[in-house]
């Protein structure tokens, strides 16, 4: 068989093993297909892929870093390697990345999001706005969406929007304390405690061990005498 299609016969049985989720195969074949082609981009990137979903962060950092180098105008590729470098806590690398791979594709509404959030990572709420309310408008019913609008409003210090996306978010989602916790967070950070107390309440009712519920809800009734 020519060396062209046992590499491509590694990377069909390579990409079956990693749907599967059978990723010590998966890793093994992709390794043997770039033994016989050093310039196997997509062995690189999943290979990435690997490495991430087993915590080998570095790794799949380097993986996807080199699979770049050879397919550079790959919007899917630099979004998943933002996301690694978001995982690592390296906020200027994932921004970089998301934003490239917005560049490439300005029209998928995933990465434009993933953009948005790592914005938001990096307190640029001002950026990261337009991507979160878009993200919230496509799907209303996702209390997440509206939550992360909410924390880029916070960051501008918009009191009124900041509040109303929390409380959106709460609505959506009444019985997750993150949620409840977030609404009343954003109250109080805004000195509005007589209200901050119902979502507080809510939190530490859902959940009497969330600390920072049981935190903000005292300092609210302590600053209510």
């Amino acid at each position: 068989m020519a060396a062209n299609n046992v590499v491509q016969l590694l990377m069909t049985q390579g990409a079956e093993h990693f749907r599967q989720g059978r990723l010590a195969q998966a890793e093994k074949l992709f390794r043997d297909a770039l033994t016989m082609d050093e310039k196997q981009a997509s062995a690189m990137q999943l290979l990435g892929l690997i490495c991430q979903r087993t915590g080998r962060l570095e790794q799949a950092a380097e993986w996807m870093s080199k699979s770049l180098q050879l397919d550079a105008k790959n919007a899917e590729w630099f979004s998943n390697l933002g996301g690694v470098w978001m995982m690592m806590k390296q906020v200027e690398k994932g921004v970089a990345c998301f934003r490239r791979a917005h560049e490439l594709s300005p029209q998928d509404r995933r990465i434009s999001e993933f953009l948005g959030r790592a914005l938001l990572a990096a307190r640029n709420g001002k950026e990261a706005l337009p991507y979160l309310r878009q993200a919230a408008a496509e799907r209303p019913g996702d209390p997440e969406a509206r939550a992360n609008a909410g924390l880029a409003q916070v960051d501008m210090n918009d009191a009124e929007g900041a509040i109303a996306s929390m409380r959106k978010a709460h609505e959506l989602a009444p019985k997750t304390v993150k949620y409840a916790a977030m609404l009343g967070n954003t109250l109080m950070r805004y000195s509005r405690q007589t209200e901050a107390l119902g979502p507080l309440g809510t939190a530490l009712r859902l959940d009497p061990r969330f600390g920072i519920a049981r935190l903000d809800y005292g300092m609210a009734l302590l600053t209510l005498g």
